[in-house]
């Protein structure tokens, strides 16, 4: 048996909703493994899936990709590390990210430098609010209270990804994607989504098509969904990974 600490998280007015959803997707992706899992959640809302089973190893890599995996104890901080972990505040120092073990910052001059934009401008321009997570890699401890960090190779490369679309982006955090679905079925506002795009248990990327108006889409939202973080989001492709790829 084994216990994989993942960056999950449940909190909200949709907890318990996000505990179905949850439960079902992993029903779903686990499904023809023999194994049996468990959904451990503390009270702070951290997400733990308990593993049994023949199949044990080959269902923790497919849940550690569904969920991402944050540091168990301090000896897992190996330099260079890289660990999902969670937005937990925007401040005037950097992006601080919340492991539950540990905390981590993203100072504002590497966020500017990595996104090629102004800290303001990549905050907002990539979605890096509260709760989304975020795959970061640990290179040295502050002499206050967080490890400082830089955005891993594979969290740029998502980011550049998206840019690289081209297509606007509604970032949601704190609901369900069917709820959301629901939604925008009734308001009949589904033909303009391109896809949609799971980020964690209850955060969520809309994708728009491009003669939409994500907006229009954001604020028909808002009117229904309360206690919901929705925000509308303009990626675009970063520079020198554009150069990488050509």
């Amino acid at each position: 048996m084994v216990v994989i600490p993942t960056s999950g998280r449940l909190y909200g007015e949709y907890t318990d909703r996000g505990l179905e959803s949850l439960n079902a997707t992993l029903k779903d992706r686990l499904k023809g493994l023999k194994v049996d899992y468990r959904i451990l959640m503390d009270r702070d809302g951290w997400v733990d899936i308990e593993l049994d089973g023949v199949d044990t190893s080959v269902a923790a890599k497919l849940v550690g990709n569904l969920l991402g995996v944050r540091p168990k104890d301090r000896g897992d901080l190996d330099r260079c590390t890289a660990w999902v972990g969670r937005v937990e505040a925007i401040t005037g120092e950097g992006i601080v990210i919340d492991m539950k073990l540990i905390k981590a910052i993203v100072a504002s001059k590497t966020v500017s430098l990595q996104l090629e934009d102004s800290y303001e401008g990549a905050v907002a321009r990539y979605g890096l609010y509260p709760n989304v997570p975020v795959e970061v890699a640990i290179y040295e401890m502050n002499s206050g209270d967080y490890y400082a960090a830089c955005f891993s190779d594979n969290f740029l490369a998502k980011l550049h990804e998206w840019g690289v679309t081209g297509l606007n982006r509604i970032l949601i955090t704190g609901v369900t994607s069917s709820i959301v679905r629901r939604h925008l079925k009734k308001n009949y506002m589904e033909r303009y989504i391109a896809y949609y795009e799971r980020l964690g248990i209850l955060e969520h990327h809309i994708v728009c098509k491009i003669a939409s108006n994500p907006y229009r889409i954001a604020q028909a939202l808002r009117s229904v969904l309360k206690g919901v973080d929705i925000y509308v989001v303009k990626p675009k492709p970063i520079g020198y990974l554009s150069l990488l790829h050509t």
